[in-house]
């Protein structure tokens, strides 16, 4: 608040008080007490503008209290909580009606939170309920083996894979309730993963290089091998139609392990590639194929970042795609001195 804001704001009480001031003193020295007239209007104004300035300082202090306090607030909201109560009558008004839009505010927060929290567990329960007519249909067509049987088989696998991203996108926002980070191998990871879509890797005939040196890090299995098998899904999916081939590697630096998944497949277009991240972007690939929904990656690099881990993507159009998963070192050596199991 500036002085002459604060002025501005009250031009009709300093008029209201000038112009008697300016009247009494043409009275009295119409009377031929021009000394006493302007005695008078000096200690009228004298008093006026000192109690004017004291209320100035008053308020200016606490309003540059306010905005300072505001700046250094995460939640802005939560200024009528924090600010301290006013001594004038104008800011207790405004710290009321600041009261009163957090509470509205935070009511309807809760409000949501608890509809999100009852869809998130009904998700969750519809994508467990529904395995148990998937497992029946499996059982069925082991019984009834057949062309078509692998056909729908290889669906249901496809099946499997949503289901699970399903899930996994639904518990994304709650990854601490559900994870335990402890030294894992990254080798038995990724065979995991291959084994896991081996018989994707037999149908489309990709040639698979397996991760060669046995480097342990500290991550959560479960959410890493979910996030290993998006990234091989997706190398899948938009592989070459003559020798495809995928490869893991890994290597370690100063401060950071970098596991590695590269494809020869066709690759991202350079305008593309730094939004493959967003949520529901598909680019000029997943138009052009059909295939994408552009949830993958993006739920992949939102899990990275609750494990505290890096992802990034290099990819020429044609040539094939690379993905890197960066595990800092820092905090396993951390961990490795605790020697505790973090959960």
């Amino acid at each position: 608040m500036s002085l002459g804001n604060y002025l501005k704001d009250r031009v009709g009480i300093v008029i209201a008080v000038l112009v008697p001031a300016a009247v009494l003193v043409l009275c009295i020295t119409a009377l031929g007490e021009a000394s006493l007239g302007f005695l008078m209007a000096f200690i009228l104004l004298f008093c006026f503008f000192i109690a004017l300035g004291a209320d100035f300082i008053k308020r200016r202090r606490y309003y540059r209290d306010l905005l300072s306090t505001l700046e250094e607030l995460d939640r802005k909201t939560l200024i009528g909580s924090v600010i301290g109560e006013p001594d004038f009558t104008e800011g207790k008004i405004m710290r009321a009606v600041l009261l009163e839009c957090n509470k509205e505010q935070n009511d309807a927060v809760a409000s949501i939170r608890r509809d999100s929290e009852d869809y998130r567990e009904y998700i969750e329960t519809w994508a467990h309920e529904i395995k148990t007519p998937l497992a029946s249909t499996r059982l069925i067509l082991e019984n009834h083996p057949g062309a078509v049987g692998e056909d729908i088989s290889r669906e249901l696998d496809r099946v499997d894979f949503l289901l699970e991203q399903t899930l996994f996108y639904a518990r994304s926002a709650q990854t601490h309730k559900d994870y335990i980070i402890r030294k894992t191998s990254l080798r038995a990871l990724v065979n995991s993963v291959i084994r896991r879509n081996s018989r994707a890797f037999i149908e489309n005939k990709i040639a698979v290089e397996p991760l060669s040196a046995d480097i342990e890090v500290y991550t959560d299995v479960k959410w890493m091998e979910f996030i290993l098998n998006q990234i091989v899904n997706n190398a899948i999916k938009y592989k070459r139609d003559t020798a495809p081939a995928i490869r893991f590697s890994a290597d370690c630096r100063e401060n950071s392990v970098y596991l590695k998944v590269a494809d020869n497949g066709i690759g991202i277009p350079e305008s593309d590639l730094p939004r493959i991240f967003d949520k529901g972007f598909t680019g000029q690939t997943g138009r052009r194929y059909g295939k994408s929904t552009g949830i993958g990656l993006y739920l992949c690099q939102k899990l990275c970042r609750k494990l505290g881990v890096g992802i990034f993507a290099q990819s020429q159009e044609g040539q094939g795609t690379e993905l890197t998963i960066e595990f800092p070192v820092s905090e396993m050596a951390a961990l490795v001195k605790s020697d505790k199991t973090v959960s």
